[in-house]
């Protein structure tokens, strides 16, 4: 069998987009694959795309939908800017032909809706393109456009020969031709062996770290703090609610923001820094726990007693089905791309989206119930689901294959 020649386009090396691509790559067998990024990666980035992949290329691929968080003209300052900086993709997308040429490429990939250059490339070059959305967009979404949500779906169709959605919830914006048979679901998979630990022996040693007793009920959540749109405020405000219980202690993993000396980009660092205003406010500084970044996922959910996602808007949530596999107890909100695996696979637990209250009933009926971990009954559902490592992988081969 001739092997294909894959060009992955990705919108960065690292983050959380990026991180199922470098888990496909290093167990896919049946691929040649080629790397373009926007910017050249670090040390131990480049270490995995030595070993997982043919090289990389470092192109100019300005994103093309509009920043969040920003005043609308500023907005659209980033944007025309970027656009003028790169030809309004061409200067990419022509870069990218050439080497398209140079390397007998069969399939473009693109990663992320935020950048076009390789469906352009693609279109360009004659050759298959495959356009993966993990986020959500169009005037509902998270991500956001100056163009329509017609013309938007429009152009994506019209440059993809497969458009892959992470999560139903993400296909459900696609209004415009939403039968249409290249739209796809393929989810994001994980190896559930590696959150697989009947002894739990990483518990003890992070409840140490922060100062945390084994008899505390430890109630966590696990989620970027430069992300406005991850609700920590209802975890919050559900801490609040239950601080009266003194077994009781909430702890927030996720790196911290840095200021910027120009405050029009310091929205993520303002969301923190309100975030911890609202924690003293509630009077919850002896009992919440700023963790910071944790590159020990797994002793994460080892550590926690109940784990609180409470985005409804998530298009996918990794750390839900990575909690699942820890046996952990997972609590998300009734709607948005988290819920999918709970209500799949039925294990969970699900509150009212952005109540407090709801939260806080569910928190305290896992408690008071005293709901333990179920490692094999997870592990067991989720080895015969599409939540895998090896579904995930066999799923994206038939891609490329077809």
């Amino acid at each position: 069998m001739v092997r294909k020649r894959v060009l992955f386009v990705l919108n960065a090396a690292g983050g959380g987009a990026t991180q199922g691509i470098k888990e496909y790559l290093k167990f896919q067998k049946d691929i040649d694959a080629y790397l373009v990024l926007p910017s050249k990666p670090n040390e131990a980035q480049i270490e995995w795309i030595n070993e997982f992949t043919k090289g990389y290329i470092i192109c100019d691929m300005p994103w093309w939908n509009l920043a969040n968080g920003m005043p609308w003209f500023y907005k659209y300052f980033l944007f025309w800017r970027g656009s003028l900086q790169g030809k309004a993709g061409m200067k990419g997308a022509g870069v990218l032909v050439k080497f398209i040429n140079q390397n007998n490429i069969d399939c473009v990939y693109s990663g992320s809706i935020l950048i076009r250059e390789g469906a352009l490339a693609a279109k360009l070059a004659g050759v298959k393109h495959i356009w993966h959305i993990k986020e959500t967009f169009g005037k509902t979404g998270r991500v956001q456009f100056s163009i329509s949500d017609k013309k938007l779906q429009k152009n994506i169709l019209e440059h993809s020969d497969k458009v892959i959605c992470m999560t139903e919830y993400i296909r459900s914006f696609f209004t415009l031709n939403a039968n249409d048979s290249r739209i796809e679901v393929v989810h994001d998979g994980i190896d559930p062996g590696m959150f697989f630990d009947p002894n739990l022996a990483k518990r003890d040693e992070l409840r140490n770290n922060y100062g945390v007793s084994g008899e505390t009920v430890l109630i966590g959540m696990v989620a970027s703090l430069s992300s406005i749109w991850k609700n920590h405020r209802v975890f919050i405000e559900a801490a609040a609610l239950l601080s009266k219980n003194e077994k009781y202690r909430f702890i927030a993993f996720g790196p911290e923001p840095k200021k910027h000396s120009n405050p029009i980009y310091n929205t993520a660092y303002s969301y923190y820094q309100d975030l911890k205003k609202l924690v003293i406010g509630k009077n919850l500084s002896d009992k919440f726990i700023w963790a910071g970044f944790c590159d020990d996922i797994p002793a994460i959910f080892q550590g926690v007693d109940i784990l609180v996602h409470p985005c409804e808007t998530e298009p996918f949530g990794r750390v839900v089905i990575e909690a699942i596999a820890s046996g952990v107890p997972i609590v998300v909100p009734n709607g948005g791309g988290a819920l999918e695996p709970v209500k799949e696979l039925g294990i969970g637990f699900t509150f009212t989206p952005n109540e407090s209250k709801s939260l806080t009933d569910v928190i305290e009926g896992i408690a008071q119930n005293g709901y333990t971990r179920q490692l094999e009954q997870n592990a067991e559902k989720l080895a015969s689901s599409s939540y895998t490592l090896d579904a995930y992988v066999s799923s994206m081969n038939r891609l490329f294959e077809n």
